[in-house]
């Protein structure tokens, strides 16, 4: 660790942002009733809500949550146009700012889960987390983690570190002594517990043992040995002059006390981690027995690319050598520097959003919550209903491409030719019928299902041949159009195979009468149907393949199942007397493949 730690951040151990003068509860006023047509385009919710009261919301939050919300509801922040005026709202990314009058200073972020997407409530965060700096996840995506003994250990050694004891109640100041050997394990995961906030915290788990040159004589808060690992790296992010960053952490001694460390690492003027002008700064330091989650914050001074790096370990008070401990973090996050106050809070409701993109949104009123929380965690609230009216919309005509114009190339058929197919986001009773074209006497439509017959059978019909007709589709009270281009074409003949047999075999091949396959064609009349295996069958199962050729060449085929069951046949009973030969001689014959067969027998 180098001599002395950098100068440009001001940072605090176990204490919360100092709370401004001015801060009180949030009070939202003006919030009114809300009732937008189906699938208006996004408007904002109410251009005449006003937050007054909480005076500071650093590291508090506005949310706008709806109840019964569904996937098709989206909450949104918009922008100003001129988004450097002073007082400006604009977001960015994700990023939310505030305007000066000659720039603008970030001052929050869109809450990555609460993003007011497909249902979910918005929170705009007077903070910006970082990845997965909360661990919402349930695992440690967006950080780099490292389950291996701490490779800058010399650079701990023989540092100063606060120590507090929890049972009994004591606390003083030690020296680092690194351990001479360590054989751990190190496990770094997302965990439900303990958590400061949410579901998921990040633990960092060392268990294991060491060796200590220093001599060990029963419980010692300080003199003995330490060795610390795992670690995790934040991805890496950009803070700026007067920005603040916070931490909770916890620690848990396992098989002896935790000793753990937080650092803040820089880049420097290169921009490139892990070179020589690297800066780190020690956010927290502390060896003991139990520490309950407390945050730590810090501000920053000077604008760069951070990222935050966390060490667990672990120090053997009891001078056992067993060692082992646990590190717990979360709710890591950055809080823009320049002052949230009630003027900013009232800007970003006025600019919040509703749109609902469902064909079948809830039609009844549905209440939107509005929630402050100022930067001493007080919470003010209001509510109002969002109403959506529906809207009857016109049917649809998917079928043949879809469209007001279509065309087909159909096979002859003597029942249905084709379907008319549509839908209606607001009713399944829809009404087909035929409206015009030049050949529409020549069709019926079946006004419930939009099956299309001709009124005639169009049996040796020369093809191709091509009809227009005109087809409407209405719910009642709108209707939609198609003009429809239908081409025939020669279909294939239609072959209905024989019934499936089942015969005995009569020898090793067996004939069978295969008859009985009845074709259609609607162009050639009568026609036949030619099986591909006419046999004899030897014993065992047969797909038969019944096919017929029309004029023109198209292939109907259907299949028919042949089983022919394998007989057996065998010598009749004989009888040897205690003086004949002493063997009897059974010849089965198979007639077909040999199959798996039991011999009855009696011998006495």
């Amino acid at each position: 660790m180098p001599a002395s730690y950098l100068t440009f951040l001001a940072f605090w151990l176990i204490a919360l942002q100092s709370l401004a003068a001015s801060a009180g509860v949030p009070v939202i006023t003006g919030l009114n009733n809300l009732t937008v047509d189906e699938q208006d385009p996004a408007i904002i919710i109410d251009v005449d809500i006003g937050t007054t009261g909480g005076g500071a919301y650093s590291d508090g939050s506005i949310t706008f949550s709806l109840a019964d919300a569904v996937a098709s509801d989206t909450l949104a922040l918009s922008s100003d146009s001129d988004v450097d005026a002073a007082g400006a709202i604009s977001v960015t990314d994700g990023d939310v700012y505030l305007g000066n009058g000659a720039g603008r200073d970030r001052i929050g972020s869109v809450d990555s889960t609460n993003n007011g997407q497909n249902g979910a409530p918005l929170s705009v965060l007077f903070s910006s987390p970082l990845v997965n700096g909360n661990f919402e996840t349930g695992d440690v995506t967006g950080w780099t983690v490292y389950e291996e003994q701490y490779p800058n250990d010399a650079d701990i050694n023989g540092d100063s570190i606060p120590w507090v004891q929890t049972s009994p109640a004591n606390s003083g100041t030690g020296t680092v002594l690194l351990a001479t050997t360590t054989s751990a394990t190190y496990t770094v995961q997302a965990v439900t517990s303990p958590v400061s906030q949410g579901t998921y915290a990040m633990q960092l788990l060392i268990s294991g043992g060491i060796s200590c040159t220093a001599p060990r004589s029963g419980q010692n808060p300080d003199g003995y040995c330490s060795t610390h690992g795992p670690y995790a790296d934040s991805t890496a992010f950009e803070a700026f002059n007067g920005d603040q960053i916070f931490v909770e952490w916890s620690a848990q001694n396992g098989g002896d006390w935790y000793e753990v460390f937080g650092f803040l690492i820089g880049n420097g003027p290169d921009d490139v981690f892990n070179t020589a002008d690297d800066t780190e700064t020690l956010l927290f330091s502390q060896r003991g027995d139990t520490r309950v989650y407390t945050p730590s914050n810090a501000t920053i001074t000077v604008t760069d690319t951070y990222k935050f790096r966390f060490v667990s370990g672990t120090y053997d008070a009891s001078g056992g050598l067993g060692v082992g401990a646990s590190l717990y973090v979360d709710g890591v996050r950055l809080v823009g520097g320049t002052a949230v106050a009630d003027s900013a809070v009232q800007s970003i409701a006025r600019l919040v959003t509703f749109h609902n993109s469902s064909d079948t949104p809830p039609e009844d009123p549905r209440v939107l919550t509005v929630k402050a929380i100022a930067q001493d965690g007080s919470e003010g609230s209001a509510t109002a209903n969002i109403t959506i009216n529906p809207i009857n919309d016109e049917p649809e005509i998917t079928s043949h491409g879809g469209g007001g114009v279509a065309a087909a190339e159909l096979p002859q058929s003597l029942s249905v030719l084709t379907s008319i197919i549509a839908t209606d986001p607001d009713t399944s009773n829809l009404v087909y019928s035929l409206i015009g074209g030049a050949d529409a006497n020549k069709f019926s439509i079946d006004a419930a299902t939009g099956e299309m017959r001709f009124v005639s059978p169009a049996s040796n019909t020369p093809v191709p041949r091509t009809y227009v007709v005109q087809v409407q589709v209405s719910d009642g009270e709108f209707s939609t159009t198609q003009m429809l281009t239908i081409t025939l074409v020669d279909a294939a003949p239609v072959v209905t195979a024989p019934v499936d047999l089942t015969v005995n075999a009569k020898g090793l091949l067996t004939r069978v009468d295969l008859s009985g396959a009845s074709v259609t064609d609607i162009t050639d009349g009568v026609i036949k149907a030619i099986p591909n295996k006419p046999g004899p069958f030897a014993p065992g199962t047969h797909t038969i393949l019944w096919q017929s050729t029309d004029s023109v060449g198209n292939v109907g085929q259907a299949t028919q199942i042949l089983k022919v069951r394998p007989l057996a046949n065998f010598a009749r009973d004989q009888v040897i007397d205690d003086k004949g030969a002493p063997q009897v001689v059974v010849k089965p014959f198979l007639m077909g493949l040999p199959q798996i067969t039991r011999l009855p027998s009696r011998i006495q």
